[in-house]
Formats: C-alpha cells, sequence, structure tokens
C-alpha cells in the first residue's frame, strides 16, 4: 500500500518531465554541444539554469497559488494580466510550442529515412493529440504510467550509448562566459518556464487526488525533483553526445542532429528507434500543452464568451496543425523575439509571487509584540 501511495508521486514527476520535454527540449541541447564543443560544462549550466531552474521557479510559484491561473496572472492587474496569461497560453498552445513540436517530429522522421509528407504527417499527429487530449482527466495518468516510462527507457539507452562511446571534445571558439550565455539563451527558447505556469494546476489536480500521506506542497515538491533530474540528466546527456561527434556533424542540420548522432551510437537500426522517441516526446509535450490551452480558455471567459473544453482544444489543434507547415526552422524563428520581451516580465511575475510568499511567511514567524510568542508560521 505504501508503495502504491508512493507511485503517484513518481508517475507525477514522470508526466512532468514528458510534458516539459518537447522539441525545443530535444533540438537545444544538441545544438548547445555541436556548437560549444570543449566549452560545454559552461553552456550546460547556463542552460541547467533557463530550462530547469527558471521552470521549476515557475512551477513553484504557481503552487504557491494553488495552481490558480487568474489569480496567479491578476497580479498584473485585471485586464493586462488576462492579455499575457492568454498569450502565454497562445503562444504554448496553437501558436507556438504545440506546432513546434509537431513539425519537429516530421522533420526527425524525414531525417531518418521513414518518408511521409509532412502535411500528412501534421494531419495524422493533430487527429492522434486530439484523441488523446479529449480525456482531459486522465492526461497525468496517460503520460506517467503509460507514455513516459516507455520515453524514459528510450533516453535511458542512448544516454548509455553515448557515455559509452569513444571520443574527445574538439576544441572551441568560444569563451566560458560566450559559452554560458549561449545555453542560458537556449533554455530561453525551450519555453518551459511558461509551460510550467499551466502545467501547474493539472499537477495540482492529480496530486490532491493522491493517496501519498505528505502534504500536497511535499508532494508536489517531491514529484518536481523527479521530473526536474530527469530532464537535468536528459540535456547532459544530449549536449555531451553531441559535443564529442561535433566534427561529424558539420553538415548536419539542426533538425536532424538527433537522427544523425543517434545512428553514430546506435547503428543503422537507429531510424526507427530515434524516430519513436522523438514521437513520443512531442506527442505528449502537444497533449499537454493544448489540453492546458482548451481548460485555460474554457474557464477564463465571462459566461456570455463561454467557450467549451472540446471547441477550444478543437481549435487549437487545428491552428497548431496549420501553423506547423512552416516547419521547425520557420516557428522558431517566429518565436525568438517574441519570447525575448515576454521571459522578463514571466521571471518578475514568479519572483515577486515567491518574495511575497516568504515576507507574509516572516511576518508571521516573528515574534507578538505582546507577549513575546512566536506566531505560527505559513506551512507550505
Amino acid at each position: 500500500m505504501k508503495f502504491s501511495k508512493s507511485l503517484s508521486i513518481i508517475a507525477a514527476g514522470l508526466a512532468m518531465f514528458s510534458m516539459f520535454f518537447g522539441a525545443g527540449n530535444v533540438i537545444f541541447p544538441l545544438m548547445i554541444g555541436f556548437t560549444v564543443k570543449e566549452m560545454v560544462p559552461f553552456a550546460s549550466f547556463g542552460l541547467l539554469i533557463g530550462a530547469v531552474g527558471l521552470p521549476f521557479l515557475g512551477l513553484f510559484s504557481m503552487i504557491l497559488c494553488d495552481g490558480d491561473v487568474n489569480r496567479y496572472f491578476n497580479k498584473l492587474g485585471k485586464p493586462f494580466g488576462f492579455i499575457v496569461g492568454f498569450f502565454t497560453i497562445s503562444l504554448l498552445g496553437p501558436l507556438g510550442a504545440s506546432p513546434r513540436c509537431i513539425a519537429f517530429a516530421s522533420s526527425t522522421l524525414q531525417a531518418s529515412g521513414l518518408t511521409l509528407p509532412h502535411t500528412l504527417f501534421c494531419a495524422l499527429a493533430c487527429l492522434v493529440v486530439g484523441l488523446l487530449a479529449m480525456r482531459k482527466n486522465k492526461i497525468i495518468e496517460v503520460l506517467g504510467y503509460f507514455l513516459t516510462p516507455i520515453l524514459v527507457l528510450l533516453l535511458g539507452i542512448m544516454m548509455v550509448k553515448a557515455v559509452l562511446s569513444e571520443g574527445s571534445f574538439p576544441a572551441s571558439e568560444f569563451t566560458e562566459m560566450q559559452s554560458f550565455y549561449l545555453g542560458l539563451k537556449e533554455g530561453y527558447l525551450t519555453m518551459d518556464l511558461l509551460a510550467a505556469l499551466f502545467f501547474a494546476p493539472l499537477i495540482l489536480a492529480n496530486l490532491k487526488q493522491s493517496q501519498a500521506s505528505c502534504s500536497l506542497f511535499k508532494k508536489a515538491f517531491l514529484s518536481s525533483l523527479i521530473g526536474g533530474l530527469l530532464l537535468a540528466l536528459t540535456y547532459l546527456g544530449f549536449s555531451y553526445a553531441a559535443a564529442i561527434h561535433s566534427e561529424t556533424l558539420s553538415h548536419a542540420k539542426p533538425e536532424a542532429l538527433l537522427s544523425e548522432i543517434a545512428f553514430k551510437i546506435l547503428g543503422d537500426h537507429a531510424g526507427i528507434f530515434i524516430s519513436l522517441l522523438v514521437i513520443l516526446a512531442c506527442l505528449t509535450t502537444a497533449i499537454a500543452l493544448l489540453s492546458v490551452f482548451a481548460s485555460f480558455v474554457e474557464t477564463a471567459f465571462p459566461k456570455k464568451w463561454k467557450i467549451s473544453y472540446e471547441k477550444a482544444l478543437f481549435s487549437g489543434i487545428l491552428i497548431a496543425g496549420l501553423i506547423a507547415t512552416l516547419e521547425f526552422k520557420g516557428i522558431t524563428l517566429l518565436l525568438g523575439p517574441i519570447l525575448d520581451y515576454l521571459y522578463p516580465i514571466i521571471i518578475l511575475l514568479a519572483l515577486t509571487h515567491v518574495a511575497e510568499y516568504f515576507w507574509k511567511a516572516k511576518k508571521e514567524l516573528a515574534l507578538d509584540p505582546v507577549d513575546g510568542n512566536e506566531v505560527e508560521g505559513i506551512s507550505p
């Protein structure tokens, strides 16, 4: 019984990993290792801050708001907060991250030698995502108990092979600080800080149903630790593998790096292996992103403009499928300038919520000026 209770926390951590682990989380660590070569430790440090540290700061700050997205963004003022919140979830759902996942999966399929027209692949991917996302109350269970264990197994095999393969780091033209900044910038482009804000309600709703005996805060912390550790290990493995094989990958396109490395590490059968890996990673992320987009639209608008979850999901999938036809490079070029302005706002908002929480906790722990007794503080 104790094991089954703990299993729900592990499943939530695995689901968290798969929800974050999409197209950008595959390609940007590979690009970092490929670009900076022997400076990969410094670039990886920057990547871990941008793609693990900041997202889990956002997740923690949203947990402090009990997963209430409207309350979270209303800190900016109701009208502006709603605009920022809706724009952010739209970038994650139909306008950016979701179509990027679909486009990258298609590119990897082509690079692996499994030919399927890009438009047809986008249509089939949207159909699968829609069918799985329709059962929004079961998403964490589907991801945590079924899809993610397969994904983690495939990633583990590749990471072990990469570590055991022979090779050395080529010389780099980058300095330590340049490498660190590049890693931090690529961490921004994963968009995981934005995603964390909208994944938190899904995760919290699932953990509230968990039979684990610890507090909700502790359950959220433990599951976040599992998800964050898996992400960090994966980023380090990918960047390390790309750095070692960088000299033989000089003509590879960014979206083909994973397939090229897989062929070198795993042999001739890597095409099917790596295609399955990327499709699983992108599928799970697209499901989660489009689901939270539909949930936000369903609850955020006034009753007279009420849009059902099903209608919002269908609209989001349709738009995502159309934008996915721009392919990975086109979508990334579109997102880059937008994120340069949006990310500082979201970081400041997350820090404000965390600072406010600790300020209130400090005040409640202060000595009572009348009798000198301590007042019980806020317990997470």
